[in-house]
């Protein structure tokens, strides 16, 4: 069990490798950045947050889409590193998407892509996101369903190579195992949380060896081809929130709060934050290289985890 004061995660995705992980899957990567791309072709991009951006894969094009950015993630090292790797774009923030430290109604757009299928509690997490988007607000979701088509074209691929289709794929290498839903399961629970059901894509061949010499654009083609249909293993969604767009979007230094009392810290949003105390309830908020570490702290009673989110960030 941790100690009282530290913060919490269920799964250590520290040691995660990206570099091994997304080897020889440069088409895979291109593949969903273009699909991003797409999804918020026509949205408000004032300002964007993405949940889990991990090794940046899709963190590339937000920073180069959007006016603002923030990328959220559970893990701290992941955001200690993007920030060396960006030091003068965006704001990152280690927190839990189950308790976003962020203000209602502050993002225009929300991502969260390869995440979904990591939370401990996927419907808590899709009502913060609903919180801090503004009215109009579109989030681009993406999930693994139960097995597809692809996926057993994937199994067969494993066969022949001489491997067992019950070992676990690469997008999801052990111990990070997924849960997946169906996709009416994932439907209603979006809409549950009150999203509007917008544009579908579904991509995964371009993950197969023997189809990566293939052009984006035709993959991107069958994406939308096979969107509504959902015969491949990765689905994409773009949803929206109901109402219209503010005029205006409240200032990024006053958006981030203190996970504890939600009271605003001044200047962490600009990433000029060298650490202090809460100026509402006194906690301590440490800042790593840049980074504000605005996790929950595990208080004790029970197995740790239940104040945390796995969150698997591409």
């Amino acid at each position: 069990m941790s100690e009282v004061g530290h913060p919490v995660n269920p799964l250590d995705f520290r040691a995660l490798d990206f570099d091994r992980l997304w080897n020889g899957r440069e088409k895979t990567t291109e593949v969903e950045r273009r699909v991003v791309q797409e999804s918020l072709r026509d949205c408000d991009l004032r300002r964007i947050l993405e949940v889990g951006p991990g090794g940046g894969r899709i963190a590339t094009t937000l920073l180069a889409t959007g006016e603002e950015f923030v990328g959220v993630d559970v893990t701290l090292e992941f955001l200690v590193r993007l920030r060396a790797r960006w030091r003068q774009e965006g704001t990152w923030v280690a927190a839990d998407t189950v308790r976003l430290p962020l203000e209602s109604g502050s993002f225009s757009v929300a991502v969260l892509v390869r995440v979904y299928n990591f939370l401990t509690d996927p419907t808590a997490s899709l009502r913060e996101l609903f919180r801090v988007l503004v009215p109009g607000g579109r989030l681009v979701v993406s999930y693994f369903s139960e097995p597809s088509v692809a996926s057993a074209l994937d199994d067969l691929g494993r066969r022949l190579r001489g491997s067992s289709p019950s070992q676990t794929p690469p997008r999801s290498p052990e111990p990070y195992r997924p849960a997946l839903p169906t996709r009416e399961r994932f439907r209603a629970t979006v809409e549950a949380v009150g999203f509007l059901w917008g544009r579908e894509y579904s991509v995964g061949l371009e993950d197969l060896r023997l189809l990566r010499w293939l052009p984006t654009d035709l993959f991107l083609s069958l994406a939308r081809t096979f969107g509504a249909a959902g015969a491949l293993p990765h689905h994409f969604v773009l949803l929206r929130k109901p109402g219209e767009p503010p005029a205006r979007l409240p200032p990024i230094e006053s958006i981030v709060l203190c996970p504890e009392c939600r009271s605003p810290v001044a200047g962490l949003g600009t990433g000029t934050f060298q650490g202090s105390s809460c100026p509402g309830c006194g906690r301590t908020l440490p800042v790593v290289e840049g980074v504000p570490d605005l996790r929950p702290f595990w208080t004790g009673g029970g197995e740790p985890g239940s104040e945390a989110v796995r969150v698997l960030a591409p």
